[in-house]
């Protein structure tokens, strides 16, 4: 089993995959944390003291009791409020760890929630028994990591559950999403995203674009071009890390593509709104 202390990495930044399999910490943050990405899922137990976080351009208020989801196309910072540390248990891990039907309970949607204070209890008990199995590694390690990190799924999805505001997607485009979110710079097959589903690519594309309100492709190609304009505010990023980092092959149509999505090409973009 190997361990990894850069799951948390700075704007721009990435890690490959044989670097982690999966990390739980006890985090405590007193400053700020910088706007950051990763190519693992993420969940985030906040158990004590308050910050503000950025996520993907909207900011939530967290404190003791708020669970946090992120996927590899997420952007995130943290900046802790008054003199107590923010506090969390962060668990970090790849989609082949779980089993592949929990994602069909996952709200892929959902960013932030606040979990009951039973939940928040039992999503307490369950960090702590892991963090001493990640401490402590033994055969049965690995398991219990893939067993604990799904019991806080679904409790992040009862969490998701109470929210108004929050989209709910059927079950098993859930599961195609958290695909698309795993693979979205590199390779990405309709046909693999129906097999998901068990359904031909054709019913599948046409389902897709039902509760979607997107085809596969333009949905793909958004998330892209989302990933690429959040990695242009960061400075020292030109456009063909962009465009190459979000899982464009061509320069000129990221460029293309990117201009008629934002309306200016995308080094002007970077000039205007780099951080």
């Amino acid at each position: 089993m190997k361990r990894s202390n850069r799951i948390r990495v700075l704007l721009n930044q990435n890690i490959s995959r044989e670097d982690c399999s999966f990390y739980i910490r006890n985090h405590k943050i007193d400053v700020p944390f910088a706007l950051h990405r990763h190519e693992f899922f993420e969940i985030d137990i906040v158990i004590s003291g308050k910050a503000k976080s950025n996520i993907n351009g909207h900011v939530y208020n967290i404190e003791k009791g708020s669970i946090l989801f992120f996927t590899p196309a997420d952007f995130h910072d943290i900046i802790p409020i008054g003199t107590q540390p923010l506090e969390t248990y962060n668990i970090a891990f790849p989609t082949h760890m779980i089993y592949k039907q929990i994602w069909t309970f996952v709200p892929m949607s959902c960013r932030f929630a606040t979990l009951s204070p039973a939940n928040f209890q039992s999503a307490v008990l369950v960090c702590q028994r892991l963090m001493q199995a990640y401490k402590n590694p033994s055969p049965s390690t690995e398991l219990l990591m893939k067993t604990g990190i799904e019991w806080c799924l679904f409790l992040l999805a009862d969490a998701a559950n109470a929210l108004s505001d929050n989209v709910q997607f059927p079950k098993d485009i859930s599961a195609v999403l958290a695909y698309i979110y795993d693979n979205f710079t590199g390779r990405v097959s309709r046909d693999e995203a129906a097999a998901i589903m068990h359904v031909s690519p054709i019913y599948f594309s046409n389902l897709f674009h039902k509760h979607m309100g997107l085809s596969f492709q333009e949905y793909l190609l958004n998330l892209r071009l989302d990933f690429a304009r959040r990695l242009l505010i960061g400075k020292g990023t030109t456009v063909s890390d962009a465009a190459y980092s979000s899982g464009f092959n061509s320069v000129t149509y990221f460029s293309r593509v990117f201009t008629r999505r934002f309306g200016c090409p995308p080094g002007k973009y970077a000039e205007q709104n780099s951080l």
